[in-house]
């Protein structure tokens, strides 16, 4: 699917700004029906940063689809790090994990 066409830009609209219980299992589904499958680099904005995310990816694919990621996760991360802290995000695939958490502590540590 293109990655300019009204459908495909309907769901990303729908995944990153709508919120209901489940919206990942609608979501998902319609991907399927639809076949919006679009095998490149785009240039997103999510959680207030610019990120280049391929919606194809499997690791990448939640986060440019619906916005956030292992949120239960970063939410107790966060809670866990206090300003200074040094982050290793070993086995990084794009980053997720080192720029959010970097940005929850607004610049205040090493990664």
């Amino acid at each position: 699917m293109d990655q300019n066409s009204p459908i495909f830009k309907l769901l990303e609209f729908y995944g990153t700004r709508v919120r209901h219980p489940g919206k990942w299992r609608v979501h998902a589904a319609l991907r399927r029906l639809l076949q919006a499958d679009c095998d490149a680099e785009l240039e997103v904005s999510r959680n207030g940063l610019k990120w280049v995310l391929n919606p194809s990816d499997f690791v990448q694919s939640e986060f440019f689809w619906l916005g956030s990621k292992d949120s239960w996760d970063t939410f107790h991360i966060k809670r866990l790090l206090k300003r200074g802290a040094v982050i290793l995000d070993v086995g990084a695939n794009f980053g997720y994990y080192s720029v959010t958490l970097c940005k929850a502590l607004s610049g205040a540590c090493r990664v």
